[in-house]
């Protein structure tokens, strides 16, 4: 038997005359802007639908939770092969319902005041749909329930309804704390001084956490996080390998709604130590940061920084060479930074930690000035952007990234002492070490270890990487699933970090490929990468390792 499929098409049905009928309190104007369908365009049962369903919502949203919206269709031929539908939409509006009261309940420490502004129904108001809907996600996002409940009592009219917020308050005091092992891929000194190597360093971490939220029954909230991790000294010496300890310790103040409702307020003060290649470092500091969202996917922020950072164990200037070592690190080997910044970020990912589509792009810009505190000045700007597409199927994923950084310092000059004890003047155009761009890792360029990505006038003579004015960095990996909660990834990376803003030549990247597999675990993805270097040099007196492995939690951008 051989089947066939045969079609009789029928007249082609376009749309003709849209009406809407039985409308009395509501204009027709307004009506007609909810509406998609025009004339002359095929008629589609489901778009029908669509239009129906879109003037049911915006009768809910105006408080006419009894509206019924009923399309009719009535058909003409207009010729042998073509007819018109004629559509009427026929709405029974019945009564609108208007708030009367709010009446907010279950709040012991929480004031009114702080519900009423998340609420977006008002009393005098109808009591729309989405109205109900977004009153709920924004106090929800407070943090500060464990359960929200928003109720219409009606009394005997049916167009007036009182609302009863009713809420259970969450615990104010949260503890955490937890454990675990980092492992990174690092350049650190041979032993005899045979010049940097990489290798893979493991350090036992924990952390410990305690918050007390709704201060004053207004939102504020205080926390105090600590971290603490053993490690390697990057300066050797010990035969113990977990003889540094790497901490960092943040008091962090928030009050949502500050400067008269405008922004959130975040302030927080660190002390933390920690190692780099290259070189160890305290740093100590404030930040003040107000945040405000101006629409559901771009965010802005302006911050205050004010801080020193000591380096010490420092192995960039340990060299024959002073040339070839940047003066700053020499003169300022503890700085004073006072700087102002500004961000603005837009975010339309589905998932931040697993997105399947979406964009995230964002732009930072910072100045250092002496005029307000700095010891050095400069100006800096990081821009970076995100890219990702579904390929047709679940986790199935196409992603790209870019990242440029720019720097460039302010001349400076600083009155010091020479190695036997004289006076002299230098100027200083360098930026701080914790202030220049490092490249190379396991979420920038893998096939590298960490920071070792520069160009020539980036290392020293021993291999190990200064850092410097201008960075830039391209990631591009195709994600896949494997089996269940395993999945696979193939990636090309490349970039470089280059000694001045005027030196960035994308003819010079540093690039890598390679692969990776994923497991989705509850507290994100747990990767593992290998990268293969496509282009080897020396380090020190050594050629660079073929491949770099990377392991760690969340994806690598």
């Amino acid at each position: 038997m051989t089947p066939a499929i045969v079609i009789r098409e029928g007249a082609r049905v376009t749309v003709g005359d849209v009406t809407i009928a039985g409308n009395q309190s509501v204009s027709e104007e307004r009506l007609r802007a909810v509406l998609t369908l025009t004339r002359d365009e095929p008629y589609y049962g489901p778009a029908v639908a669509r239009n129906r369903d879109a003037l049911t919502a915006f009768y809910l949203d105006e408080g006419y939770a009894s509206a019924v919206v009923t399309p009719a269709v009535t058909t003409a031929a207009v010729a042998a092969e073509a007819a018109r539908a004629d559509l009427t939409f026929k709405i029974a509006e019945g009564p609108q319902t208007i708030v009367e009261h709010i009446f907010i309940t279950g709040n012991l420490r929480t004031r009114v005041n702080v519900i009423r502004r998340e609420l977006q129904i008002e009393e005098g108001k109808p009591l729309g749909l989405t109205a109900l809907t977004e009153s709920r996600r924004r106090l929800s996002a407070l943090g500060l329930f464990r359960r929200i409940e928003i109720s219409a009592i009606a009394h005997g009219d049916p167009r007036i309804r009182d609302v009863i917020v009713a809420v259970e308050e969450a615990p104010q005091t949260t503890i955490g704390y937890g454990g675990g092992l980092q492992v990174d891929r690092v350049l650190r000194e041979e032993e005899g001084g045979g010049g940097p190597r990489e290798r893979y360093e493991f350090a036992p971490r924990g952390f410990f956490e305690i918050g007390r939220r709704n201060l004053g029954g207004g939102n504020r909230s205080v926390s105090l996080y600590s971290r603490l991790g053993l490690r390697p000294n990057a300066a050797g010496g010990s035969d113990n390998p977990f003889d540094f300890p790497e901490y960092r310790v943040v008091g962090t103040y928030r009050q949502p709604r500050a400067l008269r409702s405008y922004g959130d307020l975040t302030a927080t003060a660190a002390v933390e130590q920690g190692v780099r290649t290259g070189f160890n470092f305290t740093r100590k500091g404030f930040n003040a940061e107000i945040g405000h969202r101006l629409s559901p996917s771009v965010h802005g922020s302006v911050r205050y920084t004010l801080g020193t950072t000591r380096l010490f164990d420092n192995q960039l200037v340990e060299v024959d060479d002073p040339l070839a070592v940047l003066t700053i690190d020499r003169v300022f080997p503890q700085v004073r930074l006072s700087t102002v910044a500004t961000t603005v970020s837009r975010d339309t990912r589905d998932d931040p930690l697993e997105p399947q589509k979406g964009a995230f792009l964002s732009a930072d810009g910072a100045l250092a000035a002496r005029a307000i505190g700095s010891e050095v000045g400069f100006a800096k700007t990081f821009l970076q952007g995100f890219v990702y597409r579904n390929l047709g199927r679940p986790n199935l994923v196409l992603a790209g990234g870019a990242r440029l950084g720019l720097a460039r310092a302010f001349l400076r000059f600083v009155d010091t002492v020479d190695e036997n004890g004289n006076p002299q003047t230098v100027s200083v155009r360098d930026l701080p070490a914790s202030e220049r761009f490092f490249a190379g890792g396991d979420t920038t360029i893998r096939g590298y270890s960490l920071d070792s990505v520069g160009a020539p006038s980036t290392i020293t003579p021993a291999g190990f990487p200064k850092g410097g004015d201008a960075e830039v960095v391209f990631n591009a990996e195709l994600r896949m699933p494997i089996r269940g909660p395993v999945g696979g990834v193939v990636f090309v990376d490349g970039g470089n970090v280059f000694a001045r803003a005027s030196d960035l030549d994308l003819l010079q990247l540093r690039g890598s490929v390679g692969l990776g597999a994923r497991y989705r675990s509850p507290i994100g993805p747990i990767r593992i990468d290998i990268g293969f270097k496509l282009d080897r040099r020396l380090i020190g007196a050594s050629l660079e390792p073929r491949y770099a492995v990377h392991l760690s939690i969340g994806q690598a951008f």
